[in-house]
């Protein structure tokens, strides 16, 4: 079953690249050239509103190793050593040491989801008003190009699963233990699959949902889900 398929369902972006300083409440602006970068940590930095915006867990969207995406092999390991690199373990010792196969799979267990309910975040944002004269601010948002963290999806485990087509080197695992320190537990679980498993000991950001603000000459409009189709972070 397709990870990224199963995420966007539920209205979540899978998150690409090692930086993961994804929160809920944070404002991220969206430039002309599809760049995304935070604007402000929390909400509260910029709005204030008689309206509380509280995340609460979210039942039905429990990640397991059969949500996964498959990748040929440079793709798949140039996508984990971005995820490895995401954990503070340099995914570059694990390139290196497999130069050589056929497909990589890449998954997520142990997960944990809260999210901010659509109509919270609509009666947030109706009542606000600015800490102070921002505008910066305006503009951006009367651009539609302020983008609301709603929800976020963390895992405690990554498993990243190489297949070869040839046998692996018995070996293998001792070298890969000892080329990123132990951080991952390198299996063989066939003579030509090797499965690496993170250690499960903290949550970490997987994937994100999103509202984008919308807004008219100052004046909220609404909040539009934009991660159950488009990938943005």
């Amino acid at each position: 079953m397709s990870l990224s398929k199963t995420l966007k369902n539920q209205g979540y972006d899978l998150i690409d690249g090692p930086t993961r300083n994804h929160t809920i409440n944070q404002l991220w602006t969206k430039d002309p050239w599809d760049k995304v970068e935070v604007l402000y940590d929390h909400v509260d930095h910029a709005f204030l509103s008689p309206v509380d915006l509280i995340a609460s867990p979210v039942s039905g969207l429990d990640l397991v190793y059969s949500h996964k995406n498959s990748f040929n092999f440079n793709i798949g390991m140039s996508v984990a050593k971005l995820e490895l690199d995401a954990l503070g373990i340099d995914g570059l010792s694990l390139t290196t040491t497999i130069k050589k196969g056929k497909s990589v799979e890449i998954s997520y267990s142990g997960s944990v989801s809260k999210e901010i309910p659509l109509g919270k975040i609509q009666e947030f944002f109706s009542a606000a008003d600015y800490h102070h004269n921002n505008p910066m601010l305006l503009k951006n948002l009367n651009g539609n190009n302020i983008i609301f963290i709603s929800g976020l999806l963390s895992a405690k485990n990554l498993r990243i699963e190489i297949q070869n087509d040839v046998e692996f080197d018995l070996s293998i695992e001792g070298k890969i233990n000892e080329a990123i320190d132990g951080k991952l537990e390198a299996k063989l679980v066939s003579k030509k699959r090797l499965q690496l498993t993170s250690s499960g000991n903290t949550l970490f950001p997987v994937a994100v949902k999103a509202h984008r603000l919308r807004y008219r000459k100052g004046e909220f409009i609404d909040a539009e889900l934009i991660t159950d189709n488009r990938d943005i972070f």
